[in-house]
């Protein structure tokens, strides 16, 4: 059997923190290993208990010091934001700081969850008032330098399985809209990152956003 995903929830809202307690204990999938509205004691739990997912309250004023000090200290440790507002501009910033995914508070139980899962395995999973304004596209076509670039780096079929990943999909999600298998995307992923010399789909998001492939306009 897949051993449960251990999380860690940090929320400083007492009413939001204990309804997500009782969704996340319930939950056959889920060990909570710890919980706290204290952001002072994110990074010494996190230490500890060596969650997979840390549950971040996106409206903590420490919350972007907390994703750098994770990634730096934690980096195995992927990092769900829960925020009240989904900004296009504060998703941008925690995915560019370390983040892994960007979830809306009053998105569903079954969304948390399933975002959860997706999270824990470096999958990057976004609200979709989020996602429609920070990865709606990739610029493909015009006479934009970043889309000549672009074209100039990656084949259109990379250029393809590039834009579903920025739209948080997974390997299997690419291959069903591309008809292809999903250890076919996994190799031009891999293409991907080796001309990018990146390792992960957060930090080849934060890449496609740098350079303006895509818009978010």
């Amino acid at each position: 059997m897949t051993p449960p995903i251990k999380v860690l929830l940090v929320d400083r809202h007492n009413l939001t923190r204990a309804g997500l307690l009782k969704l996340l204990t319930d939950d056959p999938t889920v060990e909570l290993v710890g919980a706290t509205g204290d952001e002072h004691e994110v990074i010494d739990l996190a230490v500890t208990f060596e969650p997979n997912v840390l549950v971040l309250d996106g409206t903590l004023a420490g919350a972007a010091g907390i994703i750098q000090q994770l990634s730096e200290r934690k980096p195995a440790v992927k990092i769900l934001i829960l925020d009240l507002d989904c900004e296009v501009s504060q998703a941008v910033n925690v995915l560019t700081l370390g983040a892994t995914s960007y979830l809306c508070k009053h998105s569903t139980p079954k969304d948390l969850l399933n975002a959860i899962r997706h999270t824990s395995r470096g999958e990057t999973i976004l609200s979709p008032k989020a996602a429609k304004g920070v990865i709606d596209r990739l610029v493909r076509a015009g006479p934009d330098p970043a889309d000549d670039e672009l074209h100039h780096l990656l084949t259109e079929r990379e250029i393809e399985v590039l834009q579903l990943l920025c739209q948080g999909l997974s390997d299997k999600e690419i291959g069903q809209k591309l008809h292809i298998s999903p250890r076919t995307v996994n190799g031009h992923l891999g293409h991907i990152y080796n001309k990018f010399n990146i390792h992960s789909r957060t930090e080849m998001m934060v890449v496609a956003l740098e350079k303006g492939w895509v818009n978010w306009d």
